[in-house]
């Protein structure tokens, strides 16, 4: 998405929805909130379909929870090619 807004002439710094703040790349975080509901409605149909087991998650210290790297990299193509069929 930076990458994209760099080549269209506009600083990624600059947002109009996130604060600005020295390295955060404000308008790419703008962009990406106008493609939130639809990647985030592919992301549970992908979850509805499939059954999630233990070793589909990474345990960090504290505590921490998250999706194992290969069911998150999985979500995020799969996101993405659904997002591409919609014209998205």
């Amino acid at each position: 998405m930076t990458r994209v807004i760099i080549t269209r002439g506009l600083d990624p710094a600059f947002g109009f929805l996130h604060a600005d703040k020295p390295g955060r790349m404000s308008l790419s975080y703008d962009a990406l909130e106008l493609l939130r509901s639809a990647l985030t409605g592919a992301d549970m149909q992908w979850m509805a379909a499939r059954t999630l087991r233990k070793d589909d998650f990474a345990t960090f210290d504290g505590g921490i929870v998250r999706l194992s790297s290969e069911v998150a990299r999985d979500s995020q193509q799969r996101c993405f090619a659904s997002d591409t069929d919609q014209g998205i």
